[in-house]
């Protein structure tokens, strides 16, 4: 993300449904929007009111590493990456 517009979990919230909606109009599947917005929803309570860096993800990494397959892991990372390119784009345009 760019360092100059930090936000927080709980900013990222409200940006779920705007997400959803970007997902439908690229026509992506609905597992496939469902999966995303599940591994987005995860991400957001597991940072909570924390704000959000480069460490946030790596931790969040290793967190997911304890419970998951690799597989599972780089499906939520990859989520969560056209998540924050979403999110990225829509600040920029601010």
């Amino acid at each position: 993300m760019n360092n100059s517009k930090i936000i927080d979990g709980e900013e990222l919230k409200g940006k779920i449904g705007a997400f959803t909606q970007y997902l439908i109009d690229k026509e992506k599947s609905n597992s496939t929007i469902e999966g995303y917005r599940r591994n987005v929803k995860r991400f957001i309570e597991f940072i909570g009111k924390s704000k959000i860096n480069k460490n946030t993800v790596l931790e969040y990494k290793s967190a997911l590493m304890n419970m998951y397959k690799t597989a599972t892991i780089n499906a939520a990372l990859s989520a969560i990456n056209s998540f924050f390119a979403f999110v990225n784009k829509k600040l920029s345009q601010l």
